[in-house]
């Protein structure tokens, strides 16, 4: 859990920073809104809003270190995790999918420069 929080820090930062952003499969994001980190049950954040190649999204966004943890934690299976928009990953170990069968796109960390969110921290 100490490693997601990181990613959330890293999540709350970005619309400081400069930088282009892209899913794994080359998509670019925009970041419009990073939306509220949700203390409950259920995705990380909530009400967040972006544009995906083009796309305006509203949604949640929800973060794990591993891509792979979204099926052990059995979000596949969890209605309530339709409604993710993005995967926020460190490491990207697998393709995830909601309940429904829609393909969530991932932003992977290791992608974004640090160096800019480390400053703003």
């Amino acid at each position: 859990m100490e490693r997601e929080k990181l990613l959330y820090t890293l999540w709350e930062t970005l619309p400081q920073c400069d930088e282009a952003l892209f899913t794994t499969e080359g998509k670019p994001i925009k970041l419009l809104e990073v939306g509220h980190y949700n203390g409950d049950a259920g995705p990380d954040f909530l009400d967040a809003r972006l544009e995906i190649d083009g796309v305006c999204w509203a949604g949640a966004v929800e973060m794990h270190w591993r891509a792979s943890e979204w099926v052990s934690h059995g979000h596949h299976y969890d209605t309530r995790y339709n409604a993710v928009i993005l995967h926020v990953v460190a490491e990207q170990d697998a393709e995830v999918q909601t309940s429904d069968g829609r393909v969530v796109p991932t932003l992977l960390c290791h992608n974004v420069s640090l160096g800019s969110v480390c400053k703003s921290v």
